[in-house]
């Protein structure tokens, strides 16, 4: 990861054209890795905006269950931690540290959930899904400020759509 930083942080980001067929891997702290098989273009171009600095230290909220009616106000408070990078749990693997996506999933009904997903592009498309859901459940019954929060999460998740 600190390699990485530098080159985005310089001018290689911009010849990122030059990295089309390649693939990568993101490794933080010497033993965390994320963007495992990704291309190189992905990774040089969703890696600014992920905070991947904070991953390690991030709150992180496992399994957790949430009710759009019943406690509207848990649920936004993760909004803006979607598809940022965190621990993913080991499954078994001993010794495996590895990186995910914070996701967050809905079965239509007004229950979500979250879960750290492996692969960035199902985190993106399983949370944009829910957040629609939620834009739609949300719509009658609170607050402006709260429908605003809602829609920024939305525009930002639809803004890693490229």
């Amino acid at each position: 990861w600190e390699k990485l930083k530098r080159v985005i942080d310089g001018t290689v980001a911009d010849n990122a054209f030059i990295y089309k067929s390649l693939r990568g891997v993101v490794v933080l702290d010497t033993h965390y890795t994320l963007f495992e098989g990704e291309k190189l273009k992905l990774i040089l171009s969703l890696a600014p905006a992920l905070e991947i600095d904070g991953a390690l230290d991030r709150k992180w909220y496992g399994k957790k269950s949430f009710n759009s009616y019943s406690n509207p106000d848990a649920l936004l408070a993760i909004l803006p931690d979607l598809v940022k990078p965190g621990l993913v749990k080991a499954d078994g693997q001993r010794g495996k540290k590895e990186l995910g996506f914070l996701c967050l999933f809905t079965d239509g009904e007004g229950n979500y959930w979250t879960k750290c997903s492996r692969r960035f592009h199902t985190s993106l498309n399983e949370s944009l899904a829910s957040v629609e859901t939620l834009i739609d459940e949300l719509a009658d019954h609170v607050d402006a400020e709260k429908k605003r929060l809602v829609n920024q999460c939305y525009r930002r998740l639809s803004d890693y759509l490229g």
